[in-house]
């Protein structure tokens, strides 16, 4: 298993890989820490990366907040790139 990391100004740390499981709950190969170490449930991220063989291998926060993921998955029908809004849902 082998996770990307990027960090967001407010301090919130936004991870990629190939999990879908993180205490107990699904999260779908993105999920987001807040600065404390606890998962920020309010971020959604894209149900799009549900399958088993997706892979978020780049996680980069743009300067405007928004989260650019890539790697081995579909999002809107587009292979190996999405852009999520800074809650985690579908830009």
């Amino acid at each position: 298993m082998r996770e990307v990391v990027d960090i967001q100004p407010d301090g919130k740390i936004v991870i990629g890989g190939t999990f879908s499981i993180i205490d107990e709950n699904t999260y779908h190969k993105a999920v987001r820490f807040l600065s404390s170490g606890d998962v920020d449930v309010s971020f959604t991220g894209p149900s799009d990366l549900s399958d088993s063989s997706a892979d978020v291998k780049v996680v980069k926060i743009q300067p405007d907040g928004k989260i650019l993921l890539a790697g081995s998955f579909f999002v809107n029908e587009t292979l190996g790139l999405g852009r999520l809004n800074s809650d985690g849902l579908l830009d």
